[in-house]
C-alpha cells in the first residue's frame, strides 16, 4: 500500500533541489499519524522511545503504518499486542489505545 508520505517522499527524491516538493513531504509527515517504537510501555505521560545509536548520534524511528513497524521489529502483529508503541497524530502523542496520555 502506497501512502501519501510515500508519494511525497518519491517526489522529493526525484528533484532534491525542489523546495516545494521537500516542504510538501514534511507537510504530509506532520499531518500523518505516526507510530513510535518505545523501549517500554508508557507510564503516565512519560514515553521512553527505543533509541538507536549510529556512530556518534542517536535516532528514534517512527513509521507511518503499524505493519511497517511490525516488519521492522520482525513480529507480525499489531503493536499493542506485541511491543510498546505510541501513536502520534499532529496534535501530540497517544498511547497504544489511541487515548491521550
Amino acid at each position: 500500500m502506497t501512502t501519501e508520505i510515500d508519494i511525497a517522499h518519491a517526489r522529493m527524491e526525484e528533484d532534491p533541489e525542489n523546495d516545494q516538493a521537500r516542504l510538501q513531504f514534511y507537510e504530509r509527515l506532520a499531518d500523518s499519524e505516526l507510530f513510535l517504537l518505545l523501549a517500554e510501555e508508557a507510564t503516565g505521560e512519560t514515553l521512553k522511545p527505543e533509541v538507536f545509536p549510529v556512530e556518534d548520534q542517536s535516532f528514534v524511528l517512527v513509521f507511518d503504518r503499524p505493519d511497517r513497524l511490525a516488519e521492522f521489529v520482525g513480529k507480525p502483529a499489531l503493536c499493542r499486542d506485541v511491543w510498546p508503541c505510541a501513536r502520534w497524530n499532529g496534535g501530540g502523542p497517544r498511547d497504544r489505545s489511541g487515548a491521550e496520555p
